[in-house]
């Protein structure tokens, strides 16, 4: 199996302008951005024999299928027992559950990338203060 991730983001101009638009539908700049990885991908593993899924996650949460494939056939659908001790009803099968920490770790990792980016001292303002002069 080949995988190749990436992050799409729904304010993309492309997502925008689809039809169903990204204002208008969760999934879709996932959806484009995963049939880009196919066109470039998919002939080459077809050739060397071989699966290839696209992991394709949006900024604020939304998946592309393959991402979900990928998760269903790694975990299956089967429910959750009850009775494990982070059971909550939000999550009752193993895709929900693993789903769910998937885009959480994706979002909070988005998250720390923004924060990354804002606190970049890219005009070098604050070299003085740090003595690099």
């Amino acid at each position: 199996m080949w995988v190749d991730v990436a992050v799409a983001t729904p304010a993309a101009l492309e997502a925008m302008r689809a039809t169903p638009s990204a204002r208008d539908a969760p999934g879709v700049a996932a959806l484009l951005r995963e049939r880009k990885k196919h066109r470039k991908y998919g002939a080459t593993v077809d050739a060397v024999g071989g699966c290839f899924r696209a992991g394709v996650m949006e900024r604020f949460g939304a998946v592309g299928d393959d991402m979900e494939a990928l998760v269903r056939g790694a975990c299956w659908d089967l429910d959750r027992d009850r009775g494990e001790a982070d059971w909550a009803f939000t999550a009752p099968s193993q895709v929900t559950y693993y789903m769910q920490h998937i885009v959480l770790a994706g979002v909070m990792a988005d998250a720390a990338m923004v924060d990354a980016a804002i606190e970049a001292d890219i005009y070098q303002r604050d070299a003085g203060r740090r003595g690099g002069g």
